[in-house]
């Protein structure tokens, strides 16, 4: 319990001691191959919040070899390799959860593969209809729902219908627990920032910006309007960054990547962080780092790898341009 509070906690602030905490309350299972399944579970999700995919997944088809019928370890199964860019190894994780979770679940999980890969537009509204029929729903999952459909929203250029699902699942996340998790909010921010709201961003983020993910949004925003705050930030930031490669930890080439493309102006840096990212995460934000350092940097052949990935996948996005300015 005290594992899966700091987990929640760390979803909300995104503070990564928080992170060190769960590990050491998971401690007298840590190293037992085989867990009593919460505790299995949860270290399965530490894993995936540190990046450290091929140890999330081995810890979850052990997990669903032993519980073939648990729905969460087959939701975390579909998500991490949609992060991976595994789509089908996805869609297939989805099918499973048909059999053994809500079948709302099931059809937001596969909706969440489809709307990345080339069927945004039945996503969408297999998303709508469910949240149109689903005054029951548990609010989490409702959360979620609305989320996603913001995110497909965004994806197909509805920018009114995506920032509607967005505030809805913002309230919803405030009502149920005083404050929406980093990951809506960072999501919501993107949308802002590619509109130039660049006010409403730092209206969003300025209470919630302690997380890296959601501090360098802030910094974008605060930069394009010339404030002092935004040079602060990006010191912090890069403060923060500094200290991670001397400890070793090369898990945030996503968020180095977005510091050098967007707030340092150093393209060629950034280049080499999110073809590293690249390797090991490809979401949407993933490939869009890689295309657009690539454009700046002036590497034609690392762009033309990206959109051969992107056309392989069926991705169609309004966002991947190649060509965004800070």
């Amino acid at each position: 319990a005290l594992a899966l509070t700091y987990l929640k906690l760390h979803r909300q602030g995104g503070d990564p001691r928080l992170l060190g905490y769960a590990e050491a309350a998971l401690g007298p299972w840590w190293d037992n191959p085989a867990p009593p399944l919460p505790a299995s579970l949860l270290r399965a999700q530490l894993h995936q919040t540190l990046h450290e995919f091929s140890a999330a997944e081995a810890e979850l088809q052990e997990l669903v070899r032993r519980a073939p019928e648990s729905a969460q370890a087959w939701l975390q199964i579909a998500t991490v390799a949609q992060v991976q860019g595994r789509h089908g190894d996805a869609r297939r994780a989805c099918a499973r959860l048909a059999v053994t979770a809500d079948p709302v679940v099931a059809g937001t999980c596969l909706a969440a593969s489809n709307g990345a890969t080339g069927h945004a537009e039945s996503a969408l509204k297999y998303l709508n209809r469910a949240l149109a029929s689903g005054d029951d729903l548990p609010r989490p999952i409702g959360i979620w729902i609305q989320t996603l459909a913001g995110e497909v929203a965004a994806g197909l250029g509805r920018v009114p219908e995506a920032e509607r699902h967005f505030r809805l699942a913002i309230a919803a996340a405030t009502e149920d627990s005083g404050q929406p998790d980093v990951y809506l909010l960072t999501a919501y921010a993107d949308l802002l920032l590619d509109l130039h709201r660049d006010r409403d961003v730092v209206e969003l983020l300025a209470v919630t910006s302690t997380a890296d993910t959601a501090l360098l949004r802030l910094a974008r925003a605060e930069r394009r309007l010339g404030l002092a705050s935004g040079r602060e930030h990006v010191a912090e930031l890069q403060g923060r960054f500094d200290a991670l490669i001397q400890r070793g930890d090369r898990s945030h080439g996503r968020e180095q990547a977005y510091l050098a493309l967007y707030l340092t102006d150093d393209p060629i840096t950034a280049l080499r962080m999110a073809d590293q990212n690249w390797r090991q995460q490809r979401e949407l934000i993933d490939s869009r780092l890689l295309l657009e350092s690539a454009t700046r940097a002036g590497d034609g052949a690392t762009a033309a790898r990206v959109r051969a990935w992107l056309s392989a996948t069926g991705t169609r996005d309004m966002r991947l341009s190649g060509e965004r300015q800070s």
